[in-house]
């Protein structure tokens, strides 16, 4: 039997969304296809704020979307950093839920996007720094001026009457 005339064949399908590529050799020929979503640019502008949600059932999608739409892209919107790309940064790196979610890796090219970014980018980080040190040093000055009571406490002109349990004999 002759071995150049026996040539197995193997085909991929990953999806059938445009764009299509095909790789081809004697041995192997693969067909690849990506699912890309385009965000339209009012959209884009709206993300940052649908991203700053305190809790992940509302940023889910968005998070998804964002990661569908950076499938084949280094920024956001354009070819350099913009202020889409500024301002969805820092609301994913400022939002716990959405940063937590980011280190686990489960939407990769949001996480390859975010890390290109923060390593790109230090000027952004700076910003967040600023920002964060502003929030200790008030937080700092409200410790210092001590403990407020003044609470509004109803039926209180005749008096408060405070119980402690009894102590364990």
């Amino acid at each position: 039997m002759d071995d150049s005339r026996v040539q197995p064949r193997c085909l991929v399908a990953l999806t059938q969304t445009k764009p299509h590529h095909k790789f081809r050799s004697p041995l192997l020929e693969i067909s690849i296809t990506h699912t890309t979503t385009k965000m339209k640019p009012g959209e884009l502008s709206k993300l940052a704020d649908s991203l700053a949600a305190p809790d992940f059932k509302t940023i889910e999608p968005h998070l998804l979307a964002l990661d569908k739409h950076l499938t084949l892209r280094s920024y956001v919107a354009g070819y350099s950093l913009g202020e889409v790309d500024h301002n969805i940064w820092i609301t994913l790196r400022t939002n716990k839920v959405a940063n937590a979610f980011l280190k686990k890796g489960a939407l990769v090219n949001l996480s390859r996007w975010f890390a290109y970014i923060e390593q790109t980018h230090p000027e952004i980080q700076q910003e967040i720094k600023a920002k964060d040190e502003a929030e200790k040093t008030r937080k700092a000055n409200l410790s210092k001026a001590g403990g407020s009571y003044s609470m509004a406490l109803q039926d209180t002109e005749k008096g408060v009457v405070t119980r402690f349990p009894p102590e364990p004999s």
